[in-house]
């Protein structure tokens, strides 16, 4: 998963839409900007099926939000699991 995260981040940084300039507030309005396309997508086809454009837009959304991530040298992998510890965990309770 690693090598995918940087593969992607990497592709991202040579077409120039991350530089070391890039800051919080330039991925904000990424992530605006993509969740609002995904929104759109799932609005145009509400009949509980994700069109192929809706699957797009779903992964640019995670792709954007992970290359904030990576970009601030969070470990990704290790944020995962923590997650989903901390879900399992909320399971026991139910």
């Amino acid at each position: 998963m690693k090598n995918l995260i940087k593969k992607h981040y990497n592709s991202i940084v040579k077409r120039g839409l991350i530089t070391p300039d890039t800051n919080i507030v330039d991925f904000k309005k990424k992530i605006k900007e993509e969740y609002t396309e995904l929104m759109i997508e799932l609005e145009t086809n509400p009949y509980n099926k994700l069109s192929d454009e809706a699957i797009q837009e779903s992964i640019d959304l995670i792709s954007v939000c992970t290359n904030m991530l990576f970009h601030y040298d969070v470990d990704i992998e290790q944020e995962l699991i923590k997650n989903i510890l901390k879900q399992e965990s909320r399971c026991k309770d139910m």
